[in-house]
């Protein structure tokens, strides 16, 4: 044997006396990470760490929980990754854009930061109930909490399905409770005071069609005109707009979808005052649209919208929302003068959104003596049931009223 190759063993051996004597079933890759196998009931698992001491846990760990029945094949996916794979392969093709819009907003809003990066199989019911006391410290509403155990109750669902997991952590968390709250609804003297207000105001046509129709603000601002039959004096709800971020693109851009539900298409009859007002409004956007010129940029397939921007563009519900916050702001200025000038305390005008329109709207019927059933229409609600938890607060006044006629019986 040459003298080079007495060194090349001599050295090998060397090397290899260095190198840390590994225990059963753990070997070195090439790429410098250590590999661990073991194999339980007949099922092979195989973990990976750059650190020995490390991976060495991480294996009696696994070989622990595979013994018992704790360890699932998705141990290192994170709620995150779940996450996409549950919106991507499983809910977006079953539900509507608002509703994904939902989903993804609640996610990324109040659960991604403190759970996103978690391991789904390290995740425990302490951490969904933490999260659950979190949100509503910082303010958030129980029906928004509701929301948020609904998400992560399905994602959690579909982990067990797929054999990820074997305990839902979302059962045993506790929703906070809190006092069931009216909805705000305008009386009868603050809708005269709101709708003296909003005279002259860009959006007043839209404003005072919502609270003379009830419709949801999506139904308001997906409404063309070939929606409303002057001849019937009706509208025809048929779509419902949103501005909401595309999945595949990432921006937010307006897409029309389906109403709600399948009774939320319906017809709703107009008023005479209303259908003069929107006559108005369509010889108003006429002019409006020759004196913007080259100015008026209605996006394809949306030029024939009731109610638009002074550009022809779609409005987003974030205008609305901010034009009743200037509205409520100026009701309350005048009210604070007059309560300075009359020496007495000013009367606050509480804040209002859209759903209070249509909140007041339905309040209005009911006062008027309108059916139940027949609110439940206009409102296009999917059951009865719903429409009468919702007025209550109504319902119980007209109970009153109607056994009022019942008192001579026992005179």
């Amino acid at each position: 044997m040459s003298e080079e190759c007495i060194q090349l063993q001599s050295d090998e051996l060397f090397a290899s006396a260095l190198k840390p004597k590994l225990p059963s079933g753990i070997t070195m890759r090439k790429d410098g990470r250590y590999q661990g196998r073991f194999t339980c009931n007949g099922k092979r698992y195989t973990l990976y760490d750059k650190n020995l001491r490390t991976l060495k846990k991480r294996l009696a760990d696994a070989k622990y929980e595979a013994e018992h029945g704790y360890y699932c094949t998705g141990g290192q996916v994170t709620l995150e990754n779940w996450y996409q794979t549950w919106l991507e392969e499983y809910k977006s093709v079953v539900v509507k854009n608002s509703t994904i819009l939902l989903y993804t907003t609640s996610y990324e809003r109040y659960i991604a930061n403190s759970l996103g990066n978690r391991r789904l199989k390290d995740i425990r019911t302490i951490h969904i109930q933490k999260l659950y006391n979190d949100l509503q410290k910082n303010g958030l509403s129980v029906g928004t909490i509701q929301i948020v155990h609904s998400v992560l109750f399905n994602i959690f669902k579909l982990a067990l399905k797929n054999d990820i997991l074997l305990k839902n952590p979302c059962i045993g968390a506790e929703i906070p409770r809190e006092d069931k709250k009216e909805p705000r609804v305008l009386s009868a003297r603050e809708q005269a005071i709101f709708l003296e207000n909003i005279c002259g105001n860009y959006y007043e046509s839209l404003l005072k069609v919502a609270l003379g129709t009830g419709l949801r603000i999506g139904e308001l601002l997906g409404l063309t005109w070939e929606d409303i039959d002057f001849n019937t004096s009706t509208i025809s709800i048929t779509r419902t707009l949103l501005y909401m971020k595309n999945r595949q693109t990432g921006h937010y851009c307006f897409q029309v979808q389906t109403p709600k539900s399948h009774s939320s298409k319906r017809i709703v009859p107009l008023i005479p005052s209303l259908a003069l007002l929107l006559k108005d409004h369509k010889k108003y956007q006429h002019v409006l649209r020759t004196a913007r010129g080259p100015f008026w940029t209605p996006l394809p397939n949306m030029d024939n919208l009731v109610f638009t921007t002074k550009n022809g563009t779609p409005i987003q519900e974030v205008y609305i929302v901010k034009c009743l916050n200037t509205v409520t702001e100026k009701i309350n200025r005048i009210e604070h003068q007059q309560a300075l000038y009359e020496n007495r305390d000013p009367i606050p005008f509480e804040k209002i959104t859209p759903h209070t329109l249509r909140h007041s709207f339905a309040t209005r019927a009911f006062e008027n003596g309108l059916a139940p059933k027949t609110v439940q229409e206009l409102l296009g609600h999917s059951n009865i049931n719903l429409t009468m938890n919702l007025y209550t607060h109504v319902t119980q006044d007209i109970k009153v009223r109607e056994m009022e006629k019942l008192y001579h019986l026992f005179q």
